[in-house]
């Protein structure tokens, strides 16, 4: 008879977020952390939200100090960003002599650039921009992602595309390993009457939604609407979500005169948002940057048709003409053609998100768990699940 289980070893996840906060590392340090400790892994959790008030350089010495404490005795440490909590917890780990793995889920460096300090470029010309001649606030913030990485025994990414950034950094190849993100599958069962009743809309609608920063293209996507309302004069655009663009976008609602025609939802329940998909003709992601869109994977899920950019994992999610439409990112005519197509074959676009329903399947929780267990234990061999046996 086998032995019960007397060795449990444990890492810790050093994560920015964690519910009740949003995002995506919150709810991966969540997975993480109800589903380990069924593997026979413990997990002890360092939050960043322990530290955010304080001082911005107190903050990361204390946060480095919480890691190392933390860090005894583990068999490895997992950070889930590069710059926030992966810079200060690679000096907590090092100090241990743990093991250091650091999850990329996309650069930041070029988004804080973009949003604050005036970069213009994708985030492919920024790659090969020569460092000096970044803004200094944007150097800076390279070089910390551009170190941690470097000192990462794994680098785990989302997507093959996001294996690329990290490669443009300088990182070995051979210690990136891609591994998918989970989402949960939305329960909208019984919620289209909800959805027409709340939408108060008449005539067909499309729909956007996303941070309203920059790259998601949404004042593209207003520019190109009259040329949607001249063949459909009855159509609406919705968009969800807020952001430092949002001025930017009433204005141009504005110019165009679209006043009647496109609604700004701001932040909105997901459940809420998930209604507003599931009865909309089309959604829309016209975004130039996205490394693995979880927004993507749900409305896949749900069923609507999508109309995308050909940028960064979205051509891991959809096949053009098979999931969706894919466009190239910046080509507003590819675009209206693109909407307008679906608007114009819904049956056809219908049968692509039934397609592509079926593709968003394969995401799954448990799937996201044993991939990230595997590369785990290639840095920590405890976490290996024939040593989680021994005696």
């Amino acid at each position: 008879m086998e032995n019960p289980v007397a060795f449990r070893p444990r890492i810790v996840v050093a994560t920015p977020l964690y519910p009740p906060e949003v995002g995506g590392p919150a709810t991966y340090a969540r997975a993480l952390a109800d589903e380990l400790p069924k593997r026979g892994i413990d997990v002890t959790l360092v939050k960043f939200s322990e530290v955010r008030t304080m001082p911005k350089v107190f903050r990361h010495l204390a946060y480095a100090w919480k890691v190392f404490r933390a860090a005894k005795g583990a068999a490895l440490v997992l950070a889930l960003d590069p710059v926030s909590v992966g810079f200060p917890a690679v000096f907590g780990a090092k100090l241990r002599l743990v093991p250091f793995v650091v999850k990329v889920v996309g650069d930041y460096a070029w988004e804080q650039g973009v949003q604050r300090s005036g970069l213009t470029q994708t985030l492919d010309e920024y790659l090969e921009m020569i460092t000096v001649t970044l803004p200094q606030r944007v150097r800076w913030h390279r070089y910390i992602e551009e170190s941690v990485v470097h000192a990462a025994a794994l680098i785990l990414v989302p997507s093959a595309y996001l294996s690329h950034v990290v490669m443009a950094w300088g990182a070995d190849p051979r210690r990136i390993r891609v591994v998918y993100n989970a989402f949960d599958p939305p329960d909208t069962s019984g919620s289209e009457s909800a959805a027409e009743k709340h939408s108060g809309l008449e005539g067909p609608t499309i729909i956007s939604a996303g941070r309203l920063v920059p790259w998601k293209g949404f004042t593209e996507l207003i520019g190109v609407f009259p040329q949607i309302i001249a063949k459909f004069p009855s159509v609406r655009l919705t968009i969800a979500g807020d952001g430092p663009e949002r001025a930017k976008i009433e204005a141009a609602i504005t110019e165009h005169h679209l006043e009647k025609h496109v609604t700004l939802l701001g932040s909105i329940p997901r459940r809420q948002l998930l209604d507003q998909i599931r009865t909309a003709e089309c959604f829309v992601l016209n975004t130039r940057y996205e490394g693995l869109s979880h927004q993507l994977l749900e409305v896949m899920a749900i069923g609507t048709p999508i109309v995308t950019t050909r940028t960064g994992g979205n051509p891991e999610l959809i096949e053009d003409g098979k999931d969706g439409k894919l466009v190239a990112p910046g080509a507003s005519r590819e675009l209206a053609d693109a909407i307008l197509w679906v608007l114009r074959h819904s049956k056809d676009a219908r049968a692509m998100a039934e397609h592509a329903k079926e593709s968003s399947g394969s995401f799954t929780l448990p799937r996201m768990i044993d991939g990230t267990l595997n590369a785990l234990a290639e840095a920590a061999p405890a976490l290996k699940q024939e040593n989680l046996r021994r005696v």
